[in-house]
């Protein structure tokens, strides 16, 4: 108990990849600092983001009326 070994970190480094990026682009599209899609990889603040995400006006909103 408390060994971690290289898979670990692998594992780690993969999962906030995954989930960081594609918030990543998305808050590039809709003008939100990409610095914050690091804290997607904390539980219940990617929930947060998607609907921050889901009610913001995007840009392209802009012309729809």
């Amino acid at each position: 108990m408390g060994n971690i070994s290289i898979w670990h970190w692998v594992v780690l480094v993969l999962f906030a990849v995954i989930v960081v990026v594609p918030f990543w682009k998305i808050f590039v599209r809709i003008q939100i600092p990409r610095a914050l899609a690091i804290f997607a990889i904390i539980p219940f603040v990617s929930i947060l983001y998607l609907w921050i995400i889901a009610y913001k006006k995007w840009p392209s909103d802009a012309g729809s009326k």
